[in-house]
């Protein structure tokens, strides 16, 4: 068997609050365009040759989510009570939407598609995700980090 050439795969975590100003806005509009400016050097890095993997958190949003769900119950108590756990997994799947989406749209901008650059990623590895080898790590630094859409 031959043996295939793996990618390296940088993991960008982008923090709840990178997407609010001081931490203190919830305005979807206001995460929508700081997901604009985050996409950039996350779209710039995979033209590199890295693999990237986006993750993110939430915490803000998840308590955002929550407050909204608890002043709603008071003023209309038929509306039925939101656990923590469903405010996190709600607040999760809008952030999730909001950073594809943003990815995405640079992508077109740049006239390439999302849907094509990971079907060009499985077919590159030679297979989907269940039938890869196991990923490697590397102790390589990259050449500076990306905090809220600006390289340091």
């Amino acid at each position: 068997m031959t043996p295939r050439a793996v990618p390296r795969t940088a993991v960008v975590a982008i923090g709840g609050n990178a997407l609010l100003r001081g931490g203190t806005h919830a305005a979807v509009a206001e995460q929508v365009e700081a997901a604009r400016r985050l996409a950039s050097p996350v779209v710039a890095l995979a033209d590199t040759g890295w693999g990237v993997v986006v993750t993110h958190g939430n915490g803000p949003q998840a308590g955002f989510v929550k407050r909204r769900a608890d002043l709603a119950a008071a003023l209309a108590p038929e509306l039925p009570a939101l656990d923590l756990d469903m405010c996190v997994a709600d607040s999760q799947g809008g952030l999730g939407y909001i950073l594809t989406t943003a990815i995405a749209g640079r992508l077109r901008s740049l006239g390439r598609d999302l849907t094509a650059q990971l079907g060009a990623a499985l077919d590159g590895r030679g297979g989907t995700w269940l039938d890869s080898e196991p990923a490697r790590t590397t102790e390589e630094p990259l050449n500076g980090t990306v905090t809220a859409g600006r390289p340091q």
